[in-house]
């Protein structure tokens, strides 16, 4: 199974198409990516990495348009009118159950959300199904999303934390594990 991680968050973002602006916001949090960047280094030597800064991969115009915002470490920025939807090139299933991975990939998650402004961080398996839409399309809120979480997947595991280093285990649940966080706010 090959589902990625990905964490919503609100955002703070007045015009996520303001390429520079939004850059700008991100370019702090290389530091916290470099950590997930590092970790696949140390378990692949071929690890490669195609976005050593952040950039933007814009597509299409008006209705079809689509940017994507690409950087370290493997994570991506996609922008819903309320929620931004924070992706990183993890399995889901190994941010779950391996400490090494989770402990690389999370500080870049609490960065980014953080960086555009996030209060919450809601960690979940990839979804293109009624999660992704509602956040992407259909302009949900972070609440809104939680609640359809919720009443898919049951109440979500606190805190983020490894809930098993078994992967059989892990894939008997009925239902993924997903974590909510509140973001510490800076000045």
């Amino acid at each position: 199974m090959s589902i990625l991680a990905n964490g919503l968050t609100d955002h703070r973002i007045p015009d996520f198409r303001d390429h520079a602006a939004v850059i700008a916001r991100l370019s702090p949090t290389i530091t916290d990516l470099g950590k997930a960047r590092d970790y696949w280094r140390s378990v692949s030597a071929d690890s490669t990495e195609p976005h050593p800064v952040w950039s933007v991969e814009h597509f299409g115009e008006g209705e079809t348009e689509y940017i994507a915002y690409r950087g370290p470490g493997g994570f991506s920025v996609h922008f819903g009118s309320h929620v931004a939807v924070v992706g990183a090139g993890c399995r889901y299933s190994g941010f779950a159950t391996i400490p090494a991975l989770q402990a690389a990939h999370l500080p870049g998650f609490r960065a980014v959300a953080s960086a555009l402004g996030g209060t919450r961080l809601v960690l979940v398996p990839e979804d293109n199904g009624p999660i992704w839409d509602a956040a992407m399309y259909e302009g949900a809120s972070v609440d809104e999303c939680v609640k359809l979480i919720r009443r898919t997947w049951g109440e979500p595991h606190s805190p983020t934390e490894v809930v098993t280093e078994d992967l059989d285990v892990y894939y008997r649940r009925k239902a993924p594990i997903w974590y909510v966080e509140v973001l510490q706010q800076t000045a």
